[in-house]
């Protein structure tokens, strides 16, 4: 699915190619995709890309549910947001997903007893999206934040 709309919005959009070419054709699960992307919105001097990519592909690898929710808040976007156009778009440009995809990476950490790295992460989505959720918040599935400012 993520494939048909990436051909779609660089039909729309070529200046879109090396978007889509470095998330959605790099990867073969939104797991990986949502690891990749929010890696390069996180990494910093103080924690690179690459280190909060290995670490989130681990998550993933050893929480599949995690990508289940990230599926279900993809839905739920489109259920909620009438001027959603599609999972690709919600998922490349809102970063009320980004930030709660983010925060549930964060919420692993926190419950595997890394709670500082969880924390450094709240504070990266703090400045990166305008948003701050605690990473030992619960928060259930199928979740749209809206804007997320």
């Amino acid at each position: 699915m993520l494939q048909t709309q990436a051909a779609a919005l660089v039909a729309s959009e070529p200046l879109m190619q090396s978007l889509t070419a470095r998330y959605v054709e790099s990867y073969d699960s939104l797991g990986a995709l949502i690891s990749r992307l929010l890696a390069d919105k996180f990494g910093c001097s103080d924690v690179g890309c690459d280190v909060f990519h290995q670490t989130f592909v681990t998550l993933y690898r050893q929480q599949p549910a995690l990508a289940d929710l990230a599926a279900r808040d993809l839905c739920a976007i489109l259920r909620d947001d009438p001027a959603a156009q599609n999972h690709l778009s919600s998922l490349f440009f809102y970063k009320g997903y980004q930030a709660l995809q983010g925060y549930r990476l964060a919420h692993a950490l926190w419950l595997a007893n890394r709670q500082p790295l969880a924390l450094f992460i709240q504070s990266r989505m703090s400045e990166v999206y305008a948003i701050d959720i605690h990473p030992a918040a619960r928060i259930g599935a199928g979740i749209t934040l809206d804007h997320a400012t």
